[in-house]
């Protein structure tokens, strides 16, 4: 493998509005694995090897500190050329709304990349002919190939999905439990809350910590203040329990958001998700008219 193949490796990334703000990282094959880096400018030991899909549209692929550079104007006018002007730039400044589009974006490339995989070989050996002078360019088509031939589909497939009722011989998941501990133990479950996300599952410890400790505090009624960092899951952490809540207790309760955001990723994504599991549970859109703006806010009652 010559100096500058990459090793197979291949991450989205993201950087905020702020230039100053670390980047973002999501793993194209494990939807999992989510990090942030200081700066792409000196990547650092642990991307040595790997490619990073990077903002821009121009054709060229760098490598800087053993790290290989990929601009999405590039990417997508081979693996998405019907749509190669769209997304060649992910600069956000709200993290959420940064997380949700590194997973759309993977789960574009899984598309692309089964497009690449089927296109015919003599078309594929023009490309790889036509780019011959781009430095860099025929790994970059190498890395295509091995991705596509893996065979593994998409990783991102499974995330997240709202809930069918199983049916024949699908699994359904276990009940979601009040019992703070045991709340912990089935957001960290395969056969718990990973029956709900689906195939791209992986606990999160954090997670699983932080629903413990907001049941408590919903049981005790004493307040509770948390600071988590990406990664963590923090709205299905605090959603879990206060559905739970709600069931047993047949309470109403409001989640408050501070950004549209947001508001959109609870209705649209987590609670339809958590539904399954405590289906008593109803949820509403409330809007607050403030003097200056409109307050966004969602409900679960």
């Amino acid at each position: 493998m010559a100096p500058d193949a990459g090793d197979g490796r291949l991450y989205l990334a993201l950087r905020n509005d702020d230039g100053n703000a670390p980047a973002l990282l999501q793993d194209a094959r494990d939807p999992g694995r989510l990090f942030e880096v200081a700066s792409l400018d000196r990547p650092g030991a642990e991307l040595r090897g790997a490619w990073v899909l990077v903002d821009g549209s121009g054709g060229d692929l760098v490598a800087r500190d053993g790290c290989l550079l990929a601009p999405r104007g590039l990417v997508w006018s081979l693996l998405d050329p019907l749509a190669a002007g769209q997304g060649n730039r992910l600069q956000l400044q709200d993290p959420l709304a940064g997380q949700r589009a590194l997973r759309r974006e993977g789960s574009r490339l899984w598309a692309g990349l089964a497009r690449w995989q089927g296109l015919p070989v003599d078309l594929k050996r023009d490309v790889r002919r036509l780019l011959a002078p781009v430095p860099l360019a025929s790994e970059l088509l190498g890395l295509f190939d091995a991705l596509a031939a893996g065979g593994a589909g998409d990783p991102f497939g499974g995330l997240p999905a709202p809930p069918a009722a199983a049916s024949g011989g699908e699994r359904s998941a276990t009940p979601m439990p009040d019992d703070p501990e045991e709340l912990a133990a089935w957001l960290e479950a395969p056969d718990g809350f990973g029956v709900l996300y689906g195939p791209a599952f992986t606990p999160r410890a954090e997670q699983g910590i932080m629903a413990r400790d907001v049941a408590e505090a919903l049981r005790t009624a004493n307040p509770l203040l948390i600071e988590a960092g990406t990664g963590v899951g923090k709205t299905l952490a605090y959603l879990a329990p206060l559905l739970t809540h709600l069931r047993r207790t047949g309470r109403r309760g409001v989640v408050s958001t501070q950004t549209r955001t947001l508001q959109s990723q609870l209705l649209e994504q987590d609670l339809p998700l958590l539904a399954g599991a405590a289906p008593e549970v109803e949820h509403r859109l409330l809007m607050g008219a403030a003097t200056t703006s409109a307050a966004p806010g969602s409900c679960a009652s």
